[in-house]
């Protein structure tokens, strides 16, 4: 996994990229059905591009932003299906509005010593399957859209 950031005046520049180079074979009833070989993306979590930024108000208060992508690499595609939010800080907390990780989210990750690679990570991952059984779901567990989060 490549990692990098990069900070220009407010704001950074921020990702990695998460790809693979593995060997899928499919066998039904004991036949091999597929058998491919070739660059392969989501093997750690999914690769990331982000940008995110804040500015000091007056009165001791900040207002902030971040927008991410999970970009497909070796599908040429992307997917808009990660954080995207503004918010205001200050003496009173953080208040943050749109789509971001949930509560339960990140209170499993913020436990586990490997953050969402870890064990923690695999275990929402199951918890987002089962959610996505459930009809009429919606959104996953990981990350809420139209979301209002106070800290």
């Amino acid at each position: 996994m490549l990692s990098f950031g990069v900070t220009f005046a407010q704001a950074t520049l921020y990702g990695n990229v998460d790809q693979a180079w593995n060997n899928r074979t499919t066998k039904t009833a004991g036949v091999v059905s597929s058998d491919k070989t070739g660059f392969a993306s989501i093997q750690m979590g999914g690769g990331i591009l982000g940008v995110r930024g804040s500015e000091d108000l007056s009165g001791g208060m900040k207002a902030s932003y971040n927008i991410e992508i999970q970009p497909g690499i070796d599908e040429n595609s992307g997917s808009w299906n990660r954080q995207s939010f503004v918010g205001l800080s200050g003496g009173f907390g953080a208040l943050r509005i749109g789509k971001q990780y949930s509560q339960a989210f990140n209170n499993t990750v913020g436990v586990d010593p490997g953050g969402a690679t870890g064990i923690a990570g695999n275990n929402a991952f199951v918890i987002q399957l089962a959610y996505l059984g459930v009809a009429g779901a919606g959104d996953s567990p990981l990350r809420q859209r139209n979301s209002m989060q106070y800290d």
